[in-house]
C-alpha cells in the first residue's frame, strides 16, 4: 500500500517536530563526542575517553539517518570505527570529521 502525499506530509511534519525536540540532546551528545575525541587525541592512552567517544558516535550514527542526515550517520559511523579498537591511534582527520558533523546537525532546521 503506497502512501499518498497527504500521509507523507503528515509523517514529515511529525519527524520535523521530533527533530526539534531531539536536537538539544543530539547537540549535547555531539559535545560529548567532541570533548572525548579531543581528550583521546591529546592522550591516546585514555581508554575512558575512547570508550565515551565510541558510545556517543554509535548513538549518533544510529539516529541521524532517521532525520535525513545520511551523511551525518556515515561520519558518525566512521568516527565509531576509528575509536572502536582499544589501543588504536587517533587519526588526524578526526577534527575535520567532527566539524563536518557539527555543521550538519546545527544547520538542520
Amino acid at each position: 500500500m503506497a502512501l499518498d502525499d497527504e500521509k507523507l506530509a503528515t509523517i514529515q511534519i511529525k519527524l520535523d517536530a521530533i527533530w526539534k525536540a531531539s536536537k538539544p540532546a543530539l547537540l549535547e551528545r555531539l559535545a560529548t563526542l567532541e570533548s572525548s575525541c579531543g581528550e583521546w587525541l591529546d592522550h591516546p592512552e585514555n581508554e575512558d575517553a575512547r570508550q565515551t567517544a565510541h558510545d556517543a558516535a554509535h548513538k549518533l550514527a544510529g539516529v541521524l539517518g532517521t532525520f535525513g542526515l545520511a551523511r551525518g550517520s556515515q561520519i558518525a559511523s566512521e568516527i565509531e570505527r576509528i575509536v572502536s579498537t582499544p589501543g588504536h591511534e587517533p587519526l588526524p582527520q578526526m577534527p575535520h570529521l567532527l566539524a563536518e558533523l557539527r555543521e550538519m546537525i546545527v544547520v538542520k532546521q
